[in-house]
């Protein structure tokens, strides 16, 4: 059952307010990833007061930096850029949580997995070399695939079509899972509906087929508290994703259609032996501020309320609830 059907109305809910990103990001030199050994399931990557990330199964993982060139440098929620960090990815290719039971999200059993335990509300942010022709998971628990927003910033000069960006959102429901009843969505699944089998990939989803790698993310809206706390998963089929760690922003009432602003930006570069200068590439920006991708839906202000039962609630009813379809948080 989901988590969330579980829950009850009336929660006692704190938690910061304030929109500025909160970094968690791995030391990888201290973790000492070599590739000679297996790390072990539970494996702490990182750990603030926003989460805790580690390793979901036995891997043997080893050091990689989750960017690719031109774009090293992030920004998110309008805070100074900072250069990525380097971070790890596996060797154990994952798999999809679809194909055992088509049509019905199974968490796997093995590969390059990683956990993400927290007690918080709001964005989080997880940077990854994205490639275009990868599938890409994130569920919420072991049975409910979690619908996210991506985004890959591409050097537009090294892809067939000459695009800088692939920028989406997953179609959700009201508890945040992937809608697999949607309209659309078969547009962003394969597989004959009911019964999809995969996630299609990035370039598939937008049209444009592979276009290559570059610097991305996934982005999830977590409603988690003390009382109730969360547990993600993400991973790559048929590939080892690469991770740093995370990028929490509080909010709320986190709205994947209304993303906090991130942007991939990167550096002038100076060949030492010759002294020409690569000056530093156009920004490529996602979310709120950068005007793409945003879809605009109609909120009705008197329509119903509902708790996580399902069961219709007044208007000054407490804890987390349900208004045009959309999950929000009232103190």
């Amino acid at each position: 059952m989901k988590k969330f059907l579980l829950l009850l109305s009336g929660l006692a809910i704190g938690f910061t307010v304030a929109a500025q990103s909160q970094p968690c990001f791995m030391d990888a030199e201290a973790l000492g990833f070599t590739g000679n050994v297996v790390d072990a399931a539970g494996t702490v990557l990182c750990e603030d007061a926003n989460g805790k990330l580690t390793l979901a199964f036995d891997d043997d993982m080893k050091t990689f930096t989750p960017s690719a060139a031109p774009y090293n440098f992030v920004s998110v929620a309008g805070s100074e850029a900072i250069k990525i960090t380097a971070g790890c990815t596996g060797s154990t290719n994952g798999t999809s949580p679809l194909a055992a039971t088509p049509g019905t999200a199974q968490m796997i059993e093995s590969g390059c997995v990683y956990k993400l335990e927290t007690t918080k509300t709001g964005y989080f942010f997880f940077l990854t070399k994205l490639n275009t022709n990868k599938s890409y998971y994130v569920m919420e628990g072991k049975n409910n695939l979690y619908a996210y927003a991506l985004g890959v910033a591409l050097d537009a000069s090294k892809n067939d079509v000459g695009i800088d960006r692939l920028y989406y959102t997953l179609p959700e429901d009201a508890f945040g899972n992937v809608h697999m009843g949607a309209t659309k969505a078969s547009d962003f699944l394969d597989g004959e509906a009911p019964d999809f089998t995969k996630l299609k990939t990035p370039g598939a989803t937008m049209g444009v087929g592979n276009v290559g790698e570059g610097s991305g993310f996934l982005c999830i809206a977590s409603y988690a508290t003390e009382n109730y706390p969360s547990t993600f998963y993400y991973w790559a089929e048929g590939s080892k994703m690469s991770n740093n760690g995370f990028i929490y922003v509080p909010a709320e009432n986190p709205d994947l259609d209304a993303i906090p602003s991130i942007v991939f930006s990167g550096e002038e570069k100076t060949n030492e032996e010759t002294g020409e200068t690569t000056p530093a590439p156009t920004p490529v920006a996602f979310g709120v501020t950068a005007g793409i991708g945003s879809i605009s839906v109609a909120s009705d202000e008197n329509a119903p309320v509902y708790n996580l039962f399902g069961q219709k609630v007044g208007k000054d009813a407490k804890g987390i609830l349900i208004q045009n379809g959309k999950k929000f948080i009232r103190k």
